[in-house]
This record gives structure tokens, sequence and C-alpha cells, in this order.
């Protein structure tokens, strides 16, 4: 069977609907995300992202001069280095002008070591490429530029920095940005601190924890619904192919007995399987439910017609009726479809029925050749 009739037995099968079971997750989920877990607010997050020193002398040389300016940093125990800093709106909304606050505008800071330099080498947009510009307050002190900063969204600027020992530069940032609760700077990471697994897995504030797990379920159930399409491929296309290789072998064993309702009746295994036929044949053996079915048959086709053509000799059903019929037919296609168009059965005025013996027997002879080598379920329509 094709994948939407697949997906349309599951329907069937289980009380609730499968899309709308997944409907409602996506729907509770994106509800629970913007609730709970969605930050309301924006964090201005400074990361320390690179620190290298201009020079690295690891050996004494007397000699050797390292001058900036009129002073030799090397013999005083100074050195040049280059600190880079990301600065990123890490927060849920956007960082806007009216948000700075004019008194206490973003400032890096260094007691102990001074600021030679700065400039700004990297950008997410091009208006930060533009208008981040940093400037250098005095040797202490880089002033922020107040730009706007949309979620995610971050400059890189670079300093160069004259400094003594490492152990002597703490950088500190202060200022007002509304809606951030404080301005802190994140430090260089030791890459040659190892993490353990679990504290990499389960790194990251509850929010994160929460988006982790949300993201994680519906790419579960992305993954399910590929695997089940493709197994559904697969097994379709193995069925079909195996199907007709048992129709190619009945063929060879009754090939004077196949008239046109027999190659409709060898379609339809082809396509669907034994079921159908099963279910057919079983409607076809009790004929108190036989008669049932054809005057039902009998009386949607008469509303169908008098649907389409508004035929003022047919007494119009109710919409309930009509409803009731249209799912009632939706369900049973397949065999109606061949007692429609093969005139299986007939129900006459008088209640007696008119049976199609050829196709009964036909119909059995294929039964009997398939189910030896077939376990498959059967249903009662």
């Amino acid at each position: 069977m094709s994948i939407i009739s697949d997906i349309a037995g599951w329907d069937r099968k289980f009380a609730w609907s499968f899309f709308g079971f997944l409907l409602a997750v996506f729907f509770g989920g994106l509800t629970l995300y913007n609730e709970f877990i969605k930050d309301p607010n924006p964090e201005l997050s400074i990361l320390v992202v690179g620190d290298t020193d201009v020079l690295d002398v690891r050996e004494e040389v007397p000699e050797l001069k390292i001058v900036y300016g009129d002073v030799d940093i090397k013999s005083v125990g100074q050195t040049l280095s280059v600190v880079v800093f990301k600065i990123q709106n890490t927060g849920g909304v956007s960082i806007l002008n009216g948000f700075y606050d004019d008194k206490a505008i973003p400032k890096i800071q260094l007691d102990a070591a001074k600021f030679i330099k700065v400039e700004q080498v990297s950008a997410t947009s091009n208006y930060l490429s533009e208008f981040a510009k940093p400037t250098l307050a005095d040797q202490h002190t880089i002033d922020l530029p107040k730009v706007i900063l949309e979620p995610d969204e971050a400059y890189t600027i670079k300093t160069l920095i004259l400094r003594g020992p490492r152990t002597l530069m703490p950088f500190k940032v202060t200022g007002k940005v509304a809606g951030v609760k404080e301005l802190k700077i994140t430090p260089l990471q030791n890459e040659t601190q190892q993490q353990s697994f679990w504290a990499i897995t389960f790194s990251g504030t509850v929010q994160t924890q929460l988006v982790r797990a949300v993201s994680y379920f519906f790419g579960f159930i992305a993954l399910i619904g590929v695997v089940v399409i493709s197994v559904t491929l697969v097994l379709g296309r193995v069925q079909r192919l195996y199907r007709s290789r048992i129709v190619k072998r009945f063929r060879d064993h009754y090939r004077n007995d196949i008239d046109e309702p027999g190659e409709r009746l060898l379609d339809l295994y082809r396509a669907e399987g034994l079921a159908p036929l099963l279910n057919l044949q079983n409607l076809l053996g009790n004929d108190e439910k036989l008669k049932k079915r054809l005057a039902l048959m009998s009386k949607h086709e008469k509303s169908l017609r008098f649907r389409g053509q508004h035929e003022t000799d047919q007494e119009p059903m109710s919409e309930s009726d009509i409803s009731k019929l249209d799912r009632f037919f939706a369900h049973h296609t397949v065999p109606f479809q061949i007692f429609r168009e093969l005139k299986v059965a007939g129900l006459h005025e008088d209640g007696t029925l008119e049976r199609n013996v050829e196709f009964e027997a036909f119909l059995g002879k294929f039964i009997d050749f398939v189910k030896p080598g077939r376990r498959e379920g059967t249903s009662d329509n």
C-alpha cells in the first residue's frame, strides 16, 4: 500500500489522530518555549577569545633590547600582547540605542596594564562593521559603542596591550544596559583543561537544557518519520515484487482461466495484497451481510445521482445519512469498486441475490493458490 494508506491505517488503528498528535506536540512545544524557555531580556556578553604575546623570547640574551617608544620594555619586565574580545547579544531580544545609559556606557577596563591600540576586526552585519567602533578613552579604558545588537549578533575587537606578568592583567566591565542585570567578561578558556563527558553533556543553564530537550524531541520525531517512510517504501517495493512473482506463477498454471474480471482481481492483489481479497471472499460467503451491503451501495449510488443530477423523482437523503454512507464507502472502497465494475453480485428488487459464480470460483482458486505461502492478517469489512 502507499504511504498515505499506511498512515491512514495507523489513524484508524489508534483512537487519536497521528497528524493531530504531531500538531499538538509542535504547538505545545512552541508554547512551552515562548512561555518558559525563551529569554525575554537582552544579554550583553563580552568574551575573551584570544590572548597572544607579540614577542616570546624564551632564551635570555643580554644584548637583546625590545624598545617601545623610548623604553626598553624587556629590561623592565614588560611585553606586548594582543587580546581579542567578542561582544555579543546572547539574550532573546534586541539591545536598542535607548537601552544604553549615557552616564554609564559599557567600558572594558584594565588597571594593571595599558591599552595601546584598539580596533574592530569583524562583525556579523554591515551595520555593525560601520558603526561598532570602540574608542580608547585612556590607557586603562576602552569605551564600547552604543549600537543596536539583535539577538546573536556580535562584533569582535582587537587590542594591543603593554603589560607585565600575565597574573597582573585582570579585566573588568562597567556600565549599564537596560534589561541586562550585570555586565560580565568571560576570560579565555584554557584549552589544556579537559572536561568530562558528563560535564560537556550537561553544561549550560536550565534554559539551555530545556531547549536541548525540545530540539532533541522534535529531532527524534523527524528521525522516526524518515525511518518509517524509508522502511515503508522499501517494504512496499519488496512486497509488490513478491506479489508480482506470485501472479506470474499463477498465470503459468491457469493462463486459460483468466478473463477480464480475473485480470482486475490480479491487479488488485499486486497493488493491495491478499487482505482485500479475503475480505471480499468473506463478504460473498455471508448472504445476509452481502444483501445489506448491496442495499447500502444502491442507496448510496442513488444519492450520488440525486446530488449530481438533481433528479426530481428521488427523495433526497438527509445530510446525516449522506455523511454516514460517505464514510462507510470510503472505508470499503476496494470491495465495492469490484462489485460496481465487475458486477460480482447484484440484488434484485424482490430481495434475491444474483451471483457471478465463475468469478467466485476464480477468487477461491487464486486465494487457495496464494495462502500456503502467505500469512497476511485479515479484517472483516
